[in-house]
This record gives structure tokens, sequence and C-alpha cells, in this order.
């Protein structure tokens, strides 16, 4: 991407620089440095507001409040998640207001306001559900299923694990599948019913 960066930087191409800065934020917050990649985002953002494009706005302002939650700032991300969020209404853009929810529901969770938590993945879900997009219906329901167990409401936590379970398994999502089995398993035992894993 940093080669990438500089091809459109000498072209002149601002949407070619405004995806590159993008891509290294993304890298540079995948892997641990969300500090580092805001730099990065915020270049892109001021790029984009300077040229007048307003090209990729929303997912930058989203990408921003991500990467502070990760930078252990949540409190600081919630307003660009917010903005992300009034930007992806205004356009009508249901799959960009799905993610927006779902961070936001992250940053409130990372906050302790499980309450509001709650609300932005439940919201996030019930988007998700209507344009059909599994991973995201999977993430938000393993999201609700932790925070349910965390308020000990161990019947609805195993029903959410069960409907992840069921999504992550069949989008071949391997990783969020076990983690969603393993809070089946975990809750089954509290509950005293069977896994269905046929183990004990």
């Amino acid at each position: 991407y940093g080669t990438a960066l500089r091809i459109s930087v000498e072209d002149n191409d601002v949407e070619g620089q405004l995806r590159s800065l993008n891509n290294l934020g993304g890298v540079k917050c995948a892997t641990g440095r969300p500090n580092e990649s805001l730099d990065d985002y915020r270049r892109a953002l001021e790029l984009s507001a300077s040229s007048g494009t307003r090209l990729l706005e929303p997912v930058l302002l989203n990408n921003i409040g991500v990467a502070y939650r990760k930078a252990g700032e949540p409190g600081r991300g919630l307003q660009y998640l917010t903005a992300a969020l009034e930007k992806n209404t205004s356009l009508d853009d249901q799959e960009g207001i799905a993610s927006n929810l779902t961070n936001l529901g992250a940053a409130h969770e990372a906050l302790g306001e499980t309450s509001l938590a709650l609300d932005a993945y439940e919201r996030a879900l019930a988007i998700d559900e209507q344009i059909e997009n599994l991973d995201g219906q999977a993430a938000n329901l393993d999201h609700l299923a932790v925070l349910r167990e965390a308020q000990r409401d161990y019947e609805r936590a195993h029903q959410l694990f069960v409907r992840a379970f069921k999504i992550n398994r069949g989008i071949g999502n391997n990783r969020r599948a076990a983690a969603s089995q393993e809070g089946i398993r975990r809750l089954s035992k509290l509950l005293g019913l069977s896994d269905g894993f046929g183990d004990s």
C-alpha cells in the first residue's frame, strides 16, 4: 500500500491516495498499531475534505472511531462513529449504518455502558437481517450473547450463541464458530442442557 500511495501522489490521483491511506491505516490497526493508523486515517480525512470529494468520508470516520477504541480511548472514538452513522444515514447506506452501529456497540461496551451497547448491537442486527448480511448477523449475535451472559441472562445468551454458531458455521468462519460453540458448551453446563455436540 505504501508503493500504491507513492504512485497515486505522483499521479495526483486523489482517490488512489485516499484508498491507499485507508488501507495503510487498516493494516496498522489490525496489527496492533492503532495509534499509527490514526495518522493515516486523519491524513485521508483531511485530503477528502480539502479536495472536495468527500470520498470514503463515512468509512474513514468509522475507522478512526474503531482505532480510538483499540487504542484504549473508546469515549474519544464515539464522536467519530456517531458522525459516520449520521453520514451513512443521510446516504441511506444500510450496510454502512449496520457497521457503524456494531462499532458504536463495541465502544459503549468498552465504556461499560451495557444498555447502550445492547441497543446498538440489536439495531445493527435488525438491519443486517434485513439486508441479509450473514457475517454482520453472526458478529452482532455473538456480541449480544456475551453481554447477556454477563447480565446472567443465561437462557437468552444460550439462544444467541446457538444462532451465531449456525451462521458462523454456515459461512465458514471457523474461528468465530469455535468461540460461539464454546459459549454454547459453557452455558449448556450452567443450564443443565445437552450442548448438542456429542461430547461431555
